[in-house]
């Protein structure tokens, strides 16, 4: 990601943090409310020296990637993330024939959402996690 920041740690820190902010807290959703029903009812679910742990923590995180999976397209379309497939073009020589420059550079960024189209996404996702808590915590096990 440095690299596609022009070499800039802190420029890739924030081009990474709210994209990695709102898909995390839906995969953590996803996850919270599998591991909280899954282990109470799987004789060892709790114990990681055990493979039934490793099984309920692996369908939680296929969970997970089911709930993160919209946010993720929604990311990947606004161009705040890359999709794995992304084909990345070759740098190319710049026209004045000193150097190099990205084919992708050449023409203008690609548009991003709003500020308020980003403040919303980032309050529903907050609130789906916040709401999976809330339940995960009214049934509360003795």
């Amino acid at each position: 990601m440095r690299d596609m920041a022009g070499g800039s740690y802190s420029k890739s820190l924030r081009m990474t943090f709210l994209p990695e902010l709102l898909s995390m807290n839906l995969l953590m959703t996803g996850m919270l409310l599998t591991t909280r029903f899954s282990m109470p009812q799987v004789a060892g679910g709790n114990d990681p020296a055990r493979p039934e742990f490793w099984f309920i923590m692996s369908m939680a995180l296929v969970v997970g990637f089911a709930c993160a999976y919209p946010i993720n397209w929604w990311l990947v379309v606004n161009h705040m993330k890359h999709g794995m497939l992304t084909v990345r073009k070759e740098p190319v020589a710049a026209p004045s024939g000193g150097g190099t420059m990205d084919a992708m550079s050449t023409g203008p960024p690609p548009a991003q959402p709003s500020m308020r189209a980003k403040v919303a996404m980032t309050a529903l996702t907050l609130a789906i996690l916040g709401g999976a808590l809330v339940i995960i915590t009214q049934f509360a096990l003795p």
